[in-house]
């Protein structure tokens, strides 16, 4: 009886044990900012599964995101985000813009868009001509949406979220998934 008493607690201090590892470990999701609507500069999706969220490493240039917002063409949006990590000799870059954002609403970052959507992956480490896929590349297939969930320009914040795929023959297809952005303009 004993040692069956015995048994018993260790099997509960093992699982207890090795459950506690796992509520430590974040998802690659979790590792995003939150998705919200109040203007906090933040930017972050994955990238084929990664969590990818802007930073620099080289605080004498510009900043690793920045969002802007034109009247131009009934309403030109565009958001810049860099990664930076210089250990790893690596520089990527996610660029977006549409034309005509006048409103709350879904819009095509396809190439060719009737609402001139615009998509750009680069990664700086490649040197081939996988370093930089665009939408408005011949020879490269963008197919994704950004949906404008804020629009306030009295306030300067436009928030939403987007994902889309960009293929070029002979590269890596790069999936942008879980997109999100608060920006304060």
């Amino acid at each position: 009886m004993k040692h069956l008493l015995l048994l018993a607690w260790l099997v509960i201090i093992i699982t207890s044990l090795g459950s506690g590892c796992k509520k430590n470990k974040l998802s690659e999701l979790d590792k995003l900012p939150p998705a919200t609507q109040t203007g906090a500069k933040t930017f972050g999706c994955l990238v084929n599964g990664k969590a990818w969220i802007p930073s620099k490493e080289d605080w004498f240039s510009t900043s690793a995101l920045r969002f802007y917002y034109y009247n131009d063409n009934g309403g030109q949006f565009a958001i810049n985000a860099e990664y930076q990590n210089q250990s790893q000799n690596m520089n990527e870059d996610i660029v977006m813009g549409c034309d005509s954002i006048l409103s709350k609403n879904t819009y095509n970052l396809e190439h060719n868009s009737t609402n001139v959507g615009r998509v750009l992956f680069r990664n700086t480490k490649i040197f081939t001509t996988c370093r930089s896929m665009s939408s408005m590349d011949n020879d490269t297939e963008t197919n994704g949406v950004i949906k404008i969930t804020r629009l306030d320009l009295a306030n300067g914040i436009v928030c939403g979220t987007f994902e889309f795929t960009i293929k070029k023959t002979g590269c890596e297809t790069i999936q942008i998934t879980h997109g999100r952005f608060d920006a304060k303009l």
